[in-house]
């Protein structure tokens, strides 16, 4: 129960292989099922399983070359001295799959730039392409120009091809389904628990793979 907890409300194959990790015991997938079932979290899971049509992102090969950028919200806006946050910036590097999510007060192109600015370049270092939807704030001369500062290539997914994002809008998915069971009744706390609903997302399994998760991808370790 801690393992399916702490971790974000892990799945069963990933709380099954952070377990494994320490230890095992006959009858552990029973447990493990057990408890992943009798979670809040294990109904909200429906809202996730469906899929896409077909698609995926386009991959580079290095790690942070391109990322993709998306809005989630209005959300319950947060309260507190700190509060008013009514969206998420969420940006996805093709290649690791590794997702991030910033809090945002507006979704404006200046708050977006400044928030991918010191969020992301800062930390990360600079990328060289940024995809996005049409939404007006990422084809604004202010967005526009922000990316020619930094000498980022812009460039909009097609309106007829809304798959191309699959993987950040399957990300969505699971972020808003993960903050409801961890905010419970206080969804205006949202912001506390986003940490933690990312830590998920970069977490788990890539399937196809030995074990290998987003996280380790980006940065080579568990």
């Amino acid at each position: 129960t801690r393992v399916h907890t702490e971790h974000g409300h892990c799945g069963l194959k990933q709380t099954l292989s952070i377990v494994k990790e320490v230890f095992y015991v006959i009858g552990l997938s029973t447990v493990a099922a057990k408890v992943v079932s009798s979670c809040r979290c294990f109904f909200s899971r429906a809202v996730r399983s469906a899929k896409l049509n077909g698609g995926s992102l386009r991959h580079r090969r290095d790690i942070m070359e391109l990322i993709y950028v998306d809005i989630v919200g209005p959300l319950p806006s947060t309260r507190g001295a700190d509060g008013g946050f009514k969206f998420i910036l969420t940006w996805l590097d093709s290649t690791s799959g590794f997702v991030g999510g910033i809090p945002l007060r507006r979704a404006t192109s200046y708050e977006i730039c400044n928030a991918l600015e010191q969020n992301v370049l800062d930390i990360y270092g600079r990328v060289k392409e940024i995809a996005s939807d049409n939404g007006s704030s990422f084809g604004s001369s202010i967005f526009l120009s922000w990316c020619s500062s930094y000498s980022i290539r812009p460039w909009k997914i097609p309106v007829y091809c809304p798959w191309r994002n699959g993987q950040l809008e399957r990300c969505h998915r699971s972020l808003k389904a993960t903050l409801r069971c961890l905010c419970d009744s206080v969804q205006h706390k949202w912001d506390r628990y986003l940490s933690k609903a990312l830590f998920r997302c970069n977490s788990r399994i890539i399937p196809g793979t030995d074990n290998i998760s987003p996280f380790m991808l980006m940065f080579g370790e568990s």
